[in-house]
């Protein structure tokens, strides 16, 4: 972490920062390298399995290690429960078993208001490039992107680097990267395009 990134959190966390600021940094880094590995869990559960991954979901980031997707799915990816008719317990596996992983595209365990105003502070382009390139063995041709959430294509993230060899796997509406979700509320997935892939 950057001494430019400790501020802003610094600042955004001010009242907590005043309790412990060594130990928040600390916290914060082990979380990211917990969330880390859970996520390179996953992906020998693809290897293990011998599935090739089919959809990558572009996730912002988890607000901790307990509340990680790959830990409680919660309701970040509701709509899919709808979609598949599964319970959110059999999510995770169901997803595995059709190809389907989740990519979240920022280290840290920080809020979305936090992300909302610092993102292009913390947006990393070699971390992102060094996850894709972890992964990419188990894409095929077929293999997709699809953004989670709206304010990460209005972010304009699909330009940065890291993307740069992989701009045709994006699924695009009107030329542009599209959402996971046609609404949020309810959670709506695009079923004319997820069912091509999943």
């Amino acid at each position: 972490m950057t001494s430019n990134q400790i501020d802003l959190i610094h600042d955004f966390y001010q009242k907590d920062f005043e309790k412990n600021s060594d130990f928040l940094i600390s916290n914060f880094e082990q979380t990211a390298i917990e969330i880390d590995q859970r996520w390179l869990d996953i992906i020998k559960e693809f290897d293990r399995k011998n599935i090739q991954i089919r959809l990558v979901i572009f996730g912002e980031a988890p607000l901790s290690f307990e509340k990680y997707f790959y830990n409680k799915p919660g309701l970040f990816l509701y709509g899919l429960t709808q979609h598949y008719n599964i319970t959110n317990d059999q999510l995770i596996s169901y997803m595995i078993q059709r190809g389907l992983l989740l990519f979240d595209l920022y280290k840290y365990a920080l809020t979305s208001e936090f992300y909302k105003k610092h993102h292009k502070h913390f947006i990393d382009n070699n971390y992102i490039e060094k996850k894709l390139k972890l992964i990419e063995a188990k894409f095929d041709q077929n293999t997709k992107f699809i953004f989670r959430y709206k304010m990460l294509v209005n972010r304009k993230l699909y330009e940065i680097g890291a993307f740069k060899e992989y701009q045709d796997r994006f699924l695009m509406i009107d030329q542009k990267p599209t959402t996971l979700f046609e609404k949020e509320r309810p959670k709506q997935v695009l079923r004319d395009l997820l069912k091509n892939y999943v």
